[in-house]
């Protein structure tokens, strides 16, 4: 029987958010598999059964049905187990990095910039970033925003406009791809000052800016990568909660 775990693992980079939330529920309702209709999947996941379908046969399935009697549900439970093992861990060593210097040292970046843009590097660092903005702007903090993408001459445009002036703040799950480290050394050869919220750690956002907050999540720890989404938006709160940007 097939591991629902390994399974998604194969095919992530091909989910929506609709798939990552219904994959998530699935983890939930483990132990509810067996007795648990497309109606009832829907529901819970906010969605409808023409989604769940199009989740499934993403996986390789036929149908629901097939899906279902296909996974060894009582793997996934004890699996879940160990992921809620390793997030509490995981939260545990977050609270710890948000030392009182890291959230002076943001917070005085913050109160000293003329202005701040905000860059993300992918569809979850998006949503991020527009929650770090909503928050700013609660704050009496505007920001600007933009979606880094490969080879794009708006954001080189917008990058080469730069000047020491601006805080620019990097939302970046693995920090290490090709086109990130192509964009951001200009910035870093103009001495314009960079903060960095990344997934993994040891990553070369890490090392390049001036201020990095990471989850510290190791790229070879699967019982986490399925987190770091949400781990990214606890830190985001987490930090802005703590920051004195009065």
């Amino acid at each position: 029987m097939a591991n629902i775990k390994e399974l998604a693992s194969r095919h992530y980079t091909l989910f929506t958010e609709s798939d990552k939330q219904i994959y998530q529920i699935l983890l939930d309702y483990s132990d509810q598999m067996q007795d648990m209709t497309i109606t009832k999947l829907a529901k819970l996941t906010f969605s409808s059964k023409s989604s769940i379908l199009r989740f499934v046969k993403k996986l390789g399935f036929n149908g629901f049905s097939d899906f279902k009697y296909s996974i060894n549900w009582d793997d996934s439970r004890r699996e879940s187990i160990n992921e809620f093992s390793a997030l509490t861990d995981e939260i545990r060593v977050l609270l710890n990095t948000l030392t009182t210097e890291k959230v002076n040292r943001f917070s005085a970046l913050i109160k000293e910039a003329a202005a701040i843009c905000l860059i993300s590097t992918g569809e979850d660092q998006y949503i991020q970033m527009k929650n770090f903005s909503r928050i700013l702007l609660k704050k009496g903090i505007v920001s600007s925003q933009l979606q880094m993408n490969p080879n794009s001459e708006l954001t080189k445009l917008v990058l080469d406009k730069l000047d020491k002036q601006t805080l620019v703040i990097v939302f970046s799950a693995n920090g290490n791809s090709r086109f990130l480290i192509d964009y951001l050394e200009p910035l870093i050869q103009r001495e314009i000052k960079i903060i960095s919220l990344t997934a993994i750690t040891h990553s070369w956002l890490e090392q390049h800016t001036f201020l990095n907050f990471s989850l510290n999540i190791s790229p070879k720890n699967d019982e986490l990568y399925f987190c770091t989404s949400g781990l990214g938006h606890l830190l985001i709160n987490l930090l802005l909660e703590k920051a004195d940007l009065t």
